[in-house]
């Protein structure tokens, strides 16, 4: 009997350290618990963070699509107007031309009219008194034909001038619809480039959010590890005081068993 009583003191005893290492062991991972519980929730907020950001990021990259697109149309209503002003001035060279060639007809019959002017003053001439009123006559057309061939080769000047600006006019809106292109280019590639960007934002939200949800996870994961851990300290601390009270019971049998020995001696 004694041997038992001392197997159950030590058992006890083991127990009861077993029991005290346990508790310390679970405290210490429900400190780490609560460490880790702290850090999960720090990254579920810069998680957050992020996921605002990418969101205010992709929100500002569909705007900035919106106004390229707004701006993209106001450059190609440009362009459509500018093509329309080069045929316009396109059409008024040929008029203009058609009409440098009316005026180098109506010179062509001045001359005409002022040669036979010339003709007739010389006829007139030889018939002498009877001829004077035709020569006048004769002299009065010869001064219109005259006239009438300045004021064509003025309006001729005047015209081939303006056809020369016209052809200028023509060739700087060209070169703008040159331009204009190789903007509405770079704006469409920009777009393009806003288009991917706001995509990619997108999917790096959605890929933040899983994310999240991953941490959420955990976070209930190392909320249930502590809740455990606590449990099994509290555990291993009642397991420790029961062998703790079964050593003193023991114990005081012990004692009390060797008081009976001495007294039947």
């Amino acid at each position: 009997l004694q041997g038992m009583i001392e197997n159950i003191i030590n058992s006890s005893a083991q127990v009861s350290a077993g029991a005290d290492d346990l508790s310390r062991a679970a405290q210490n991972i429900a400190e780490g618990a609560s460490t880790q519980a702290a850090s999960v929730e720090e990254l579920v907020a810069t998680s957050v963070s992020v996921s605002e950001q990418v969101k205010e990021n992709t929100d500002d990259a569909l705007k900035s699509a919106d106004e390229t697109a707004r701006v993209t149309k106001m450059m190609q209503d440009s362009r459509m107007q500018m093509d329309q002003m080069t045929d316009a001035m396109n059409k008024i060279t040929e008029t203009s031309n058609e009409v440098v060639s009316i005026i180098k007809t109506i010179e062509d019959i001045a001359d005409q009219t002022n040669l036979l002017a010339l003709n007739a003053s010389i006829e007139a001439a030889r018939a002498g008194e009877a001829g004077k009123g035709f020569a006048v006559v004769a002299s009065e057309i010869g001064s219109l034909a005259e006239g009438s061939s300045k004021a064509a080769n003025n309006t001729k000047d005047l015209i081939g001038v303006s056809i020369q600006e016209i052809e200028r006019g023509t060739e700087l809106a060209a070169n703008v619809v040159v331009s204009m292109q190789e903007v509405l280019d770079a704006i469409e590639n920009v777009n393009g480039m806003i288009g991917k960007s706001a995509e990619n934002n997108q999917t790096q939200n959605q890929n933040i959010e899983q994310i999240k949800l991953g941490i959420e996870e955990i976070s209930k994961a190392v909320e249930d590890n502590s809740a455990s851990a606590e449990e099994t300290s509290a555990t291993s601390e009642e397991l420790a005081a029961q062998a703790a009270t079964l050593e003193a019971l023991v114990k005081h049998f012990d004692l009390e068993d060797d008081g009976s020995n001495d007294a039947t001696r």
